[in-house]
């Protein structure tokens, strides 16, 4: 008889193959908040408008269009997190260091 309390237990995840229908998604802006249960990260599109110097008045509205929010149990957060790291280590290496950009200075 197997002790099956005991017993080291090994899945494996399957992920679906994307169908035709399923299109990929772009954010170029996260907002993150949560609650005591839960992450949600409101991902969005930004679109900067395109105004000439002449009709700036030195602020520009920028309209961002919502592309999905995504609610992630709190005990799944610090795996996500370790996941990015991971994998954007990867991208370092392979591709060099994603540097950010710095706020240009107003003249």
């Amino acid at each position: 008889m197997v002790d099956q309390e005991n017993q080291e237990r090994k899945g494996k995840v399957t992920y679906p193959e994307l169908e035709e229908e399923d299109k990929p998604l772009y954010s170029n802006a996260i907002l993150v908040n949560n609650t005591p249960w839960d992450f949600a990260l409101h991902f969005s599109h930004l679109v900067l408008p395109v105004v000439s110097p002449a009709e700036s008045s030195g602020e520009v509205e920028v309209k961002g269009k919502k592309v999905v929010v995504i609610s992630i149990p709190a005990t799944l957060v610090r795996g996500l997190i370790r996941a990015l790291q991971t994998n954007l280590e990867l991208y370092e290496k392979a591709y060099g260091k994603i540097e950010i950009p710095k706020e240009q200075k107003k003249r």
